[in-house]
């Protein structure tokens, strides 16, 4: 219910070269779920107690910037077996500017349990047990102009994900990394072109090695909106080999971004790679809707849905639905409570539907940017 935040941004404030920027979080969580681990036989409801953790430090010179991102969420669930988790994120972000050329690193490493990670289109779906999950990633990008219309970059990836008692669960340690270069020409003052080259490799109980390419383009629709869209084909080898051997399939993206001055909007389709646990890289699709709402001064209304299925060649595939609606009420600049519902649902193709509610009540304490050293 309560995922862990390993996000980590590039803080865009303009302070002193010399200045750190100190930002404390603490939020309590109170949260109620009718089926908590998605069983579609013995369903248990529960409450839980939620506390939050964070500590953000940031700082930033003319061409430097970093920022540190330290979150621990302990919850204590009330109900039979062990479902009480204490996870933790550590997350750093770096870049360097220089004339021309850009380069970034970010990195993560989490230390959470099957609870969490599981959950989504992007988990497996194994949430019935409580498994201790170690994921590390790591992520540098370089960037480099060649004129005031084009530019190259450069990105790779690496993923290495471990579960406790990985031999007696189903699900497998894996690590996935890429290798991609992207080229980008800029048409007219609203049009942009885009030709991105991919190469991947998933290694776990199966080894699969992906080459993707993909053009698209981005359009300014107005000075709110902006559209972008993605499509290519994908070819993947898999060994040992899978029943229906190589695989060559189209991978396509489309997202509208609508941002005002009292709210936001998003829409995406896409269909993609995705490495998870299941033991093999899996293909992905999904619809997905987002919004955000300043109702007033001082209550923000927001919202979700996705839509989406998992495909495999070895594992069943999965399609899996989720809602979400929520309200937030600041008390102060750096004080806010919350109100969160959730609706979760996913079958497997071998096996009965499993839905679950949440519920959450939360209140956030900030401590804003004037904390420096």
């Amino acid at each position: 219910m309560q995922a862990v935040l390993v996000g980590c941004s590039v803080v865009a404030s303009s302070v002193a070269a010399d200045d750190w920027i100190v930002e404390p979080l603490v939020s309590v969580y109170a949260g109620y779920d009718s089926n908590l681990t998605l069983s579609t036989a013995d369903r248990e409801s529960a409450t839980s107690e939620t506390a939050e953790f964070g500590l953000r430090m940031a700082r930033e010179s003319e061409t430097t910037q970093i920022s540190l991102d330290n979150r621990l969420v302990s919850r204590r669930v009330q109900g039979p077996g062990n479902r009480d988790t204490d996870d933790i994120a550590f997350s750093f972000s770096g870049t360097r500017q220089w004339e021309r050329s850009v380069a970034t690193l970010n990195t993560d490493v989490v230390l959470d349990s099957t609870l969490t990670s599981e959950l989504g289109l992007s988990g497996t779906g194994f949430v019935q047990q409580r498994k201790d999950r170690t994921l590390v990633r790591l992520s540098p990008n370089v960037g480099y102009t060649l004129s005031e219309r084009e530019s190259l970059s450069l990105a790779g990836l690496y993923q290495d994900v471990s579960y406790e008692d990985e031999s007696r669960i189903p699900l497998s340690n894996y690590r996935y990394a890429t290798l991609s270069a992207g080229y980008l020409l800029q048409l007219a003052p609203r049009w942009t072109v885009r030709a991105d080259f991919q190469f991947a490799d998933f290694d776990s109980a199966t080894d699969t090695r992906t080459f993707t390419g993909l053009v698209g383009g981005t359009w300014e629709v107005d000075e709110s909106g902006l559209l972008s869209a993605r499509l290519g084909v994908s070819t993947s080898r898999t060994r040992p080999r899978t029943a229906d051997g190589d695989e060559t399939g189209l991978r396509y993206e489309l997202n509208y971004d609508s941002e005002m001055e009292r709210q936001s909007f998003q829409l995406g389709v896409r269909r993609e790679e995705s490495p998870d646990g299941s033991g093999e890289l899996r293909v992905s699709s999904a619809v997905t809707a987002g919004w955000s709402r300043q109702q007033a001064e001082l209550l923000r209304l927001f919202g979700s849905v996705q839509v989406g299925v998992s495909e495999g060649a070895n594992v069943s595939d999965r399609d899996y639905r989720s809602l979400n609606l929520g309200a937030r009420r600041s008390l102060s600049e750096d004080l806010s409570i919350e109100l969160r519902y959730r609706y979760t649902w996913q079958q497997f193709e071998r096996g009965d539907a499993a839905s679950n509610n949440s519920v959450v009540l939360a209140v956030h304490k900030r401590w804003g940017d004037q904390n420096r050293w």
